[in-house]
């Protein structure tokens, strides 16, 4: 994303899905870290098996947006 800081036409579409991938790549960060709260221990494989299904859906989801935005930006 960084070499998006020379691009100075932009769309609204275009912002949207800049800014969609950015929330869909915070999403995969949250769902891969497990929450620190109390004073148990935390299980990481328990952690992974509650959240993989929507762990694996959103890096999907964020390959998917990535792909899209080069294309709605790169004007193809």
């Amino acid at each position: 994303m960084f070499g998006l800081r020379n691009k100075h036409e932009w769309t609204f579409l275009g912002f949207s899905i800049v800014l969609l991938e950015t929330i869909l790549l915070y999403l995969l960060a949250a769902l891969v870290l497990p929450r620190f709260e109390g004073e148990g221990t935390i299980d990481l494989r328990v952690n992974f098996l509650e959240h993989a299904r929507w762990f694996f859906g959103c890096f999907v989801a964020v390959l998917v947006v990535s792909l899209v935005k080069d294309r709605i930006l790169n004007d193809y």
